[in-house]
C-alpha cells in the first residue's frame, strides 16, 4: 500500500493535472492524439474525474473517453473474466513489477524466457 508519509509529501491533484497537461503540450499532443487507458472504468470515471469535479479542477474533455483494457482483453481473448492485473498482463506476454495498488513504481514489462 501507500504510506501516510508518501501522501503527506505528494504533489496536489491540481499540480499533477497541470504537470500532465504541460507534458502533453511539450510533446505537441492535441485532444484526439492520445487516449487514456485503465483496467476498467473505475480509476478514471469513479476516482480521477469525480475527484477533479469535487475539487473544481478542470478535466480535459479527452479524459471522458478511455480505453478499458479489461473490456478489450475479454473481447480479444474470448475470456469471461480475465482475472486480476497480473493475469491480464500474462495474457499479452507481460509481467507485473512493483507494489500492487501503489502506482508509484508500477511497470508492465515483457516476460523473460
Amino acid at each position: 500500500g501507500i504510506r501516510q508519509e508518501t501522501v503527506d509529501t505528494a504533489e496536489t491533484l491540481t499540480e499533477v493535472v497541470e504537470a500532465f497537461g504541460a507534458w502533453l503540450q511539450e510533446r505537441n499532443f492535441e485532444p484526439g492524439d492520445y487516449l487514456l487507458a485503465a483496467d476498467g472504468p473505475w480509476d478514471l470515471r469513479k476516482f480521477l474525474l469525480a475527484e477533479c469535479a469535487r475539487k473544481g479542477i478542470p478535466a480535459p474533455d479527452a479524459w471522458r473517453t478511455w480505453c478499458d483494457v479489461s473490456l478489450h482483453l475479454r473481447k480479444h481473448y474470448d475470456v469471461r473474466r480475465p482475472g486480476n492485473l497480473e493475469a491480464k498482463l500474462a495474457l499479452v506476454g507481460l509481467s507485473f513489477r512493483g507494489r500492487p495498488h501503489s502506482g508509484l513504481d508500477t511497470r508492465a514489462v515483457p516476460n523473460q524466457p
